[in-house]
């Protein structure tokens, strides 16, 4: 797309400028409580808002979940309409005395969201007046339903790689068919999107590496924390002292724990979450 972002919501001089709708493609929002990827999506559709992006979550049903968390649910925006539905999980759902065909698993266990999703997406589109398909993973699945939502109705694409979708040389619990799955779907995936986001400067050269992105199709988002979620803590404290608390908590030995993450802290703050997605041209 030749077009940026911000030029969605171009108009004449003197005319209203309509708010800007992005369908958001997420396996990890909530209730779902198994990974901090939750948050960064969650705040994602937050702070949005701050920019004139209203969300549209594509997601799974409560169900598919096997650890939720009810307080999650409270921090959706009233902005942000959630559209839940079913999936059959490989893993789960699909099995034979126990066992579950590994090729079947392509990307991963939650293909059997995509055929769902695809159709929930389509109404969606059809319903809104959708600017920018956004997906994000773990897991892959997500940025395959948003590529084929994104081409079917000619949208701009923008993916989140929370983590690396494959590595190599590969991993010996990886089979050499789901590799080169992996391979190709990716390939596939990056080629025909707008924008491809990363969480580290790891991953961000590993890409440029690997496909020869220029810098305007490929972004740094890292992951950080919200001062929202530390606004109960007591007087004096601080998102560090909360945070070297629960270190303290769970650390075996809290003392030479709590002394090497403080060093580490100061060494490279963890800095508040901020969303940047308006600056991406697609």
């Amino acid at each position: 797309m030749s077009q940026g972002i911000d030029a969605v919501s171009s108009t004449e001089v003197g005319e209203p400028t309509r708010p800007r709708r992005l369908l958001v493609v997420a396996y990890h929002y909530p209730p779902e409580a198994s990974s901090s990827g939750v948050l960064r999506t969650l705040k994602f559709t937050r702070y949005l808002l701050k920019f004139g992006w209203i969300s549209t979550v594509l997601t799974l049903r409560r169900s598919a979940y096997s650890i939720v968390d009810p307080a999650l649910e409270t921090q959706i925006p009233k902005q942000v309409e959630v559209s839940r539905t079913a999936a059959l999980s490989v893993r789960h759902d699909i099995t034979i005395f126990g066992w579950s065909p590994p090729w079947l698993a392509i990307p991963d266990h939650w293909i059997g969201w995509y055929l769902p999703a695809i159709r929930a997406g389509t109404r969606l589109v059809r319903k809104y007046p959708v600017d920018l398909v956004f997906s994000t993973s773990p897991y892959p699945t997500a940025n395959l339903i948003g590529r084929r939502i994104a081409k079917r109705f000619g949208l701009p694409h923008v993916v989140d790689f929370r983590d690396p979708w494959y590595d190599d040389p590969r991993e010996p619990s990886i089979s050499p068919l789901l590799h080169w799955a992996r391979k190709r779907l990716e390939a596939m995936v990056v080629r025909d999107s707008a924008a491809l986001v990363v969480t580290t400067a790891a991953h961000q050269r590993l890409m440029k590496q690997r496909y020869g992105l220029a810098d305007n199709r490929l972004f740094l988002i890292p992951n950080g924390y919200d001062e929202i979620d530390f606004a109960d803590l007591g007087e004096g404290d601080s998102a560090e002292d909360g945070m070297l608390q629960i270190a303290q908590r769970y650390a075996p030995r809290p003392k030479a724990y709590l002394t090497r993450a403080r060093r580490g802290w100061q060494a490279k703050a963890p800095r508040p979450f901020a969303c940047p997605l308006e600056t991406i041209q697609c």
